[in-house]
């Protein structure tokens, strides 16, 4: 007996469809594009998927916050301030979503097309339980107590709470030379949006924002260890991965374009001549680099799949520049470690954190276990002077040393002295790593970006490779590991000889 006979009726490609674009965030995309651009399809790009994936995280509260960067007209918009809140409230009509943009008009722009998308038939069809009770070009209400509130950065939050609270930029591109606009947009982030929530403790957050200074709401959520970041740059400079659907991943390698059917290269070429290195840097590729910047070149570091193993390296050094707290305030606090083998230097790894003195230095012994290293190099200011002498003392680089450089020149000074060895490949880069992308922002926004401990590790390291005694150091080291070996084989000769 078939189960048609049965009395169970076979769902419809329909209704198939419609149940899937209420689980599939990306599917209700795909469907809602249609709706506002009848007979235009959304386009194919991955990019796509993987923000809507993303998205999907944030909805499903398996994330809590998401910060997005990517350049204008992207549909980073369309995604976040419209067609999310939509999905949402279609599945929970109860649910409660607060917007905030720049200005107003363009938080009525984005909820008159939430407005039509929501009347429209399919989403009838697909969210039957949704009604509409009022709206108004500022907010849309549901019969079960949901709504979609949408205000300028200026405008009033008070007396709202929300389930979900979306960030569309909240300076625009004008706002760049700014500070005032600047920090007011970070001032309405800190002191009245994250109060808005009506559980603290699941409330979530989404921000949609293209770059546009160092300074910007961005710059400060990149630095929130609370958020995920999604950062697209037009043409990507360093591989990047970002999850999919169903398990998979979209691959990007160095110069590959976010959507080339869009924006080819010759059109980005032309975007970058008619809006200056700055302006293009900071909207499209996600790095705003300050005017001034640029003393160091990219280019000029060779890239290395695997390095060496430790027992294959010839000489490790650390190099630190500590910060004096860890208060958000303060500046960071980083490691480099480099290594030797066969006459090249390779960068291993970066560790950069804001510590207090504590944390501080368990992290360079964590360091020093982690690396082996012969020598730490260790600027003597502020946390440096009593780091140094707690790692002489310690048990974990017994094996090692500990120098304090002398710091007689201004930073700027200190880096425009090694850029000739950096020019010449003197350090060697990883193709990949998570801490390439802060690293690769600092030195070239340097010495206008907002931080430089990254420059000064370099610089103090590369001022000590270069100097006599990095010489007298590696040439002790050479002879120590040789000795070394010879006592090995001779133990192992004295080993196969001894009588049993």
């Amino acid at each position: 007996m078939s189960r048609t006979t049965a009395g169970i009726v076979p769902a419809s490609p329909q209704a198939l469809a419609l149940a899937a674009c209420r689980a599939n965030f990306y599917l209700f995309a795909k469907q809602a594009f249609v709706e506002l651009h009848p007979g235009v399809q959304l386009d194919e790009a991955p990019y796509i998927e993987a923000l809507a994936f993303a998205i999907q995280e944030v909805a499903d509260g398996r994330n809590r916050r998401l910060n997005i960067n990517v350049p204008p007209r992207h549909l980073k918009s369309f995604l976040v301030s419209v067609a999310l809140p939509a999905w949402l409230m279609g599945r929970d009509p109860s649910f409660k979503t607060l917007f905030a943009a720049y200005g107003q008009d363009l938080a009525d722009e984005h909820a008159r097309n939430f407005l039509k998308l929501v009347r429209s038939h399919t989403f009838g069809e697909m969210f039957p339980r949704f009604t509409l009770l009022r709206s108004t070009p500022s907010e849309v209400s549901t019969t079960l107590g949901g709504f979609r509130r949408a205000t300028g950065a200026g405008g009033s939050m008070t007396g709202f709470g929300a389930d979900l609270i979306i960030i569309d930029d909240l300076t625009k591109a004008a706002d760049a030379h700014s500070p005032a606009a600047l920090e007011s947009a970070q001032a309405v982030y800190r002191e009245t949006i994250l109060s808005r929530f009506n559980n603290k403790a699941e409330g979530r957050l989404i921000a949609i924002q293209q770059r546009i200074h160092e300074n910007d709401l961005s710059g400060m959520l990149l630095e929130n260890q609370d958020f995920t970041n999604v950062v697209m740059p037009a043409s990507a400079v360093e591989p990047q991965s970002f999850p999919l659907y169903n398990g998979r991943v979209y691959r990007r390698k160095p110069g590959d374009l976010l959507n080339p059917v869009r924006e080819s290269q010759s059109t980005l070429d032309c975007l970058r001549r008619e809006m200056g290195d700055a302006a293009f840097s900071a909207q499209y590729q996600q790095n705003p680099i300050p005017p001034g910047g640029n003393r160091v070149r990219w280019g000029w570091f060779p890239r290395y799949d695997n390095h060496p193993e430790r027992g294959d390296l010839e000489y490790v050094v650390q190099s630190w520049d500590t910060a004096v707290t860890g208060l958000p305030t303060s500046d960071y606090s980083v490691c480099m470690t480099f290594g030797l083998h066969r006459g090249r230097w390779f960068m291993l790894d970066v560790h950069r954190q804001k510590h207090d003195y504590p944390e501080l230095r368990q992290a360079a012994l964590a360091q020093v276990r982690r690396w082996q290293p012969e020598l730490v190099l260790i600027e003597p200011a502020g946390t440096g002077q009593p780091l140094a002498r707690d790692l002489r003392d310690s048990e974990e680089l017994k094996n090692g040393s500990v120098v304090a450089p002398r710091v007689r020149l201004p930073k700027d000074v200190r880096l425009e002295a090694q850029t000739a060895r950096l020019e010449d490949g003197f350090i060697s880069l990883p193709a990949e790593a998570t801490w390439l992308a802060d690293l690769r922002h600092e030195l070239l926004g340097f010495p206008n970006a907002r931080y430089d401990d990254q420059v000064d590790a370099l610089s103090q390291f590369v001022a000590w490779a270069g100097a006599r005694r990095a010489g007298r150091h590696l040439e002790f080291a050479k002879f120590g590991r040789a000795q070394s070996m010879e006592r090995r084989s001779d133990c192992a000769r004295r080993s196969i000889d001894r009588p049993r």
